[in-house]
C-alpha cells in the first residue's frame, strides 16, 4: 500500500494505491490523525487506485471520518469497481459521503464553504 498526503488548502487530500489491508487502513489513520492534529480540516479520500479493500479496514475507515470535527467532513471518492461493489454489499456506502472523483469532492468541499 502506497499512501500520499497534500494538504490543499479546502482538504486533507489522502490517496492510496494498492491493496488496502487491516494494517495497511491502521497506517492510513495513524497519518491522518498526525496532519489534522494541528488544524483541523476537511478529508478527501481518494480510494481510485485502491485494487481491493479488506473488509476489516472499513472500521478504519469509519475512525478517519470521527476524526474529522463537527465542522469538518470526510468524503470518500474515486472509489474502483471492486470497492465500490465492497461498500455496497456491505451497506457501507450508506454511511459515508462518496463522490464520484476527486475533483468532485473538492467541488463540494468548496461549495460548503
Amino acid at each position: 500500500m502506497n499512501i500520499r498526503v497534500r494538504v490543499r488548502p479546502e482538504a486533507l487530500l489522502v490517496r492510496a494505491r494498492g491493496d488496502l489491508t487491516e494494517s495497511a487502513a491502521a497506517e492510513l489513520l495513524e497519518q491522518v490523525r498526525k496532519e489534522l492534529e494541528p488544524q483541523p480540516r476537511n478529508v478527501v479520500l481518494d480510494l481510485s487506485q485502491v485494487e481491493s479493500i479488506a473488509a476489516g479496514a472499513l472500521a478504519y475507515v469509519f475512525r478517519i471520518q470521527g476524526e474529522t470535527d463537527q465542522n469538518h467532513r470526510m468524503i470518500v471518492s474515486g472509489t474502483s469497481e471492486p470497492v465500490r461493489r465492497l461498500l455496497e454489499r456491505t451497506h457501507v456506502v450508506e454511511a459515508l459521503e462518496v463522490a464520484a472523483s476527486e475533483e468532485d469532492a473538492f467541488r463540494s468541499v468548496a461549495a460548503s464553504v
